[in-house]
């Protein structure tokens, strides 16, 4: 009932309100489970065809920063991307240095967009980007 008050009267809400119930209206068997799914979702409705895999589907060792070498190496990748924060708590990036696997920090900001309530108010959830915009969420991201 909070996405029907918060987003019924945005332009795209039919296109995609029954598509979420499926979200809040399945029995999960658990949290990764919904997070799979809705991560799906999302990457078909803005057109992104990128392979996602869970890391239980590799047999790798490790732990911390070992454990990403191994996860990138199996999937034969040569680039770890990850938020600036992650440095400052958990990453060591001279064991991906060693591993010869660039790290690349990304620095978001978010874009701009027309929402049901100004003034604008960044970093909120993708749905309200695509309640918002519909199908221009991914030509949006894709602007910054």
């Amino acid at each position: 009932k909070t996405i029907e008050q918060l987003y019924g009267s945005t332009p795209y809400f039919d296109r995609y309100a029954p598509s979420l119930e499926q979200f809040y209206t399945t029995p999960w068997e658990s949290l990764s489970e919904l997070n799979t799914a809705m991560l799906r979702f999302y990457l078909d409705v803005l057109d992104i065809d990128t392979p996602v895999h869970n890391a239980s589907e590799f047999n790798v060792e490790g732990e911390a920063t070992d454990r990403l070498v191994n996860l990138v190496h199996a999937v034969d990748g040569d680039a770890y991307y990850s938020g600036a924060y992650a440095l400052e708590v958990y990453l060591d990036a001279d064991t991906l240095a060693k591993a010869n696997i660039d790290l690349v920090l990304q620095e978001w900001t978010a874009p701009t967009y027309p929402q049901r309530f100004p003034p604008f108010a960044s970093d909120l959830a993708i749905i309200d980007l695509l309640m918002n915009t519909g199908p221009d969420a991914r030509d949006i991201l894709l602007s910054r």
